[in-house]
C-alpha cells in the first residue's frame, strides 16, 4: 500500500473514532481483562478436568453446559428488559466473582463434582460477559465507526489473551492450577469497577420495554425474525465445526502430555499463539473490511479453515492438530468476530440484546451440546476417525449459510441508509440503535 492510501485509510479511521476517545479506551480496557481472565481460566480448568474425567468426559461436559445456558439465557432476557445493557454488565460480573470463589473452594475441599461446575462455569461465565459487552458496543456504536472500532476492541482482547496464556503457565508451575484462578477473580474485580465507570458516561439506547419477560419471549423475537433465525444457523455451524476440532485437540494433548502442570503449560502457549495470530489479524480489520468488505470476508475464513481441517485429515498428528485449533480459533477471535457483530448493527433494540443472547449465548452452548451427543455416538460405534470428514461437512454448511446471510445483511444495510437519508439526521443516542 503507498502512502497516499494509507493516509486516507488513517484519516478515515480518524474521522470515524473522533470524540469517542475516553469511551474507546475504556472498552479496550474491559475486553482485555475478559478476554485475558478467560486465557488464565480455561487451561487450568481444562487441564484440571482431563485430569479427573480425561477426554471421555468432554461430551458430558458439554452437554450440562448447553442445559445450563438455557437457564443462563432465561435469566439473562428477563433482566436485559428491565435493566440498562452497562448496568447488566457489571451485575453479571459481580455475580460470576461469587459464583468462582465458591467453586474454587469447592475443588479445594474435593467436593464432588466441583470440578465438571467449575468446567460449565468456565464455558459460561466468559461468553456472558463478552456478549453483554457487544450488544453494549452494537447499541452505542454505528457502522462507519464499528468497522475501525470493533477491530481494536478484538486487538486489545487479544492481548490480553496473550497475557493470559503466558501468565498461567508460570503461575500454574508456580502455586499449582487451582490458585491461578484467583488472578482470575481479581480481574472479574476490575471489570465490575470499569463497566460502572462507564455506564455513567455511555449514551445508548434504553430497554423499550419493562415486563418481566424471559426465554419464551425472546424465542419470539427470533423466530419474528428470519434475519436472526439464519444467525442462529451460521452460529451453530461454526461451533459445531470448532468444537469438532477442540475435540480431537483434547484427545491429542492429553496423550502427548500426560503430566498436569506440564499439560497446563503447552495448551497455554497454543493460547498465546492463537491470541498473537488474531492480534495481527485485529490489527488489519479496518482495512480488511474497508476494502473487502464484510460479506467477503464471512465467506473468505470458512473457506481458509477446510484447509486447514483437510490437512489434518491427511496427517493426524499433535503439530497439524494444533495449527487447526490456531487457525480456527485465531479467525473466530478476530476477523469472524467483527465481521459477525456488524451484522447485527440494522437490527432493532430487542434484536440487538434478547435476541443476540439467544443467538450467541444459547445457541453456541447448545451447538456444543449437539456436538457432544454427535460424539457420543461415534465413540458408541467406534468411528472416531470421521470426527476430521464430520468436521469439513459442518465447515462446508458454515459456507453456504453464510452466502445466504450476508446476502440478508446487505439489503438490512441498504434499507438503513434509505431510511436515513429520509429522516432528519439523527442524535447521537440515535445513531447507536
Amino acid at each position: 500500500m503507498t502512502a497516499a492510501p494509507a493516509l486516507g485509510l488513517w484519516e478515515e479511521a480518524r474521522q470515524a473514532l473522533s470524540g469517542r476517545g475516553r469511551e474507546l479506551w475504556a472498552l479496550c480496557a474491559l475486553a482485555f481483562l475478559t478476554i485475558g481472565s478467560y486465557e488464565i481460566a480455561r487451561p487450568a480448568v481444562e487441564s484440571l478436568f482431563l485430569e479427573t474425567y480425561s477426554q471421555a468426559g468432554l461430551p458430558w461436559v458439554w452437554l450440562s453446559v448447553a442445559g445450563s445456558a438455557v437457564v443462563v439465557v432465561a435469566l439473562f432476557n428477563r433482566l436485559a428488559t428491565r435493566v440498562p445493557i452497562a448496568r447488566l454488565l457489571v451485575g453479571t460480573t459481580l455475580s460470576c466473582i461469587g459464583v468462582l470463589v465458591l467453586l474454587i473452594g469447592c475443588v479445594s475441599w474435593e467436593v464432588p463434582g466441583a470440578t465438571f461446575a467449575l468446567y460449565i462455569f468456565k464455558d459460561l461465565y466468559v461468553v456472558v460477559i463478552v456478549e453483554t459487552f457487544w450488544s453494549m458496543a452494537d447499541l452505542y456504536f454505528p457502522s462507519h465507526t464499528a468497522r475501525w472500532a470493533y477491530g481494536l476492541f478484538c486487538g486489545a482482547g487479544s492481548v490480553g489473551s496473550i497475557v493470559g496464556g503466558v501468565t498461567v503457565g508460570r503461575m500454574a508451575a508456580w502455586t499449582g492450577t487451582l490458585h491461578t484462578l484467583w488472578l482470575v477473580v481479581g480481574m472479574l474485580a476490575l471489570v465490575a469497577l470499569g463497566a460502572h465507570l462507564l455506564s455513567t458516561r455511555l449514551d445508548m439506547a434504553k430497554p423499550t420495554q419493562q415486563a418481566n419477560m424471559g426465554l419464551k419471549d425472546a424465542l419470539r423475537v427470533l423466530t419474528g425474525s428470519p434475519y436472526l433465525g439464519v444467525m442462529v444457523a451460521l452460529v451453530a455451524s461454526t461451533q459445531v465445526a470448532i468444537t469438532l476440532i477442540d475435540y480431537e485437540f483434547n484427545g491429542i494433548v492429553s496423550r502427548t502430555y500426560p503430566n498436569l502442570d506440564e499439560r497446563t503449560q503447552v495448551i497455554g502457549i497454543i493460547y498465546s499463539i492463537i491470541a498473537t495470530a488474531a492480534l495481527v489479524l485485529q490489527l488489519g480489520t479496518g482495512p480488511v473490511l474497508k476494502f473487502i468488505g464484510v460479506s467477503r470476508t464471512l465467506l473468505g475464513l470458512p473457506a481458509v479453515l477446510l484447509t486447514a481441517v483437510a490437512a489434518f485429515l491427511v496427517t493426524p498428528v499433535f503439530g497439524v492438530m494444533a495449527v487447526a485449533k490456531i487457525a480456527s480459533k485465531a479467525f473466530d477471535y478476530s476477523l469472524f468476530r467483527a465481521s459477525k457483530e456488524m451484522l447485527y448493527i440494522p437490527l432493532s433494540y430487542r434484536e440487538k440484546t434478547e435476541g443476540k443472547a439467544v443467538v450467541d449465548i444459547l445457541t453456541y452452548r447448545v451447538a456444543k451440546g449437539g456436538v457432544s451427543v454427535l460424539l457420543l455416538g461415534v465413540a458408541a460405534l467406534s468411528l472416531s476417525v470421521a470426527t476430521s470428514a464430520m468436521t469439513m461437512v459442518a465447515i462446508a454448511l458454515w459456507l453456504g449459510i453464510t452466502v445466504l446471510l450476508t446476502r440478508r445483511y446487505e439489503r438490512r444495510l441498504q434499507q438503513q441508509v434509505l431510511a436515513t437519508k429520509a429522516t432528519p439526521a439523527p442524535s447521537h443516542q440515535s445513531a447507536g440503535q
